[in-house]
């Protein structure tokens, strides 16, 4: 199956056919429920928080390098709602430390979950 993104939409391609669903469809689809819930699992802010820690770092000093204000960037620190990928990229170069690997892990496990799932239904 091939998967693609055109907007907030998604084209599935089987073999057979061709579908266009939104991402909540894709969503449900892609993922098992258990696996949408363990994505929750995975705290990117908490990280950062702990490399600023074994770095010696203040959360100001990073604010400064990546061009963000402090009060804004400790707001999104201190929550688990997520971090948008510019912002995250820009924090890796600044702390040495690639945390888009986290998701890339995950995303393996789920591609060969999957991957199993579909050839049992086959």
């Amino acid at each position: 199956m091939l998967t693609f993104c055109v907007g907030f939409q998604f084209v599935l391609q089987g073999k057979s056919k061709t579908s266009i669903v939104n991402i909540k469809k894709f969503h449900a689809y892609f993922f098992t429920k258990q696996q949408r819930a363990s994505m929750s699992n995975i705290y990117i802010n908490q990280k950062i928080l702990q490399k600023l820690k074994e770095k010696e770092r203040s959360i100001a000093c990073l604010a400064r390098q990546v061009g963000y204000d402090r009060d804004n960037l400790r707001k999104i620190l201190k929550n688990n709602h997520g971090i948008h990928a510019d912002l995250l990229f820009n924090v890796s170069i600044a702390l040495e430390e690639d945390f888009f690997i986290c998701y890339s892990q995950e995303f393996k496990e789920r591609i060969k979950e999957n991957e199993k799932r579909e050839n049992q239904n086959k």
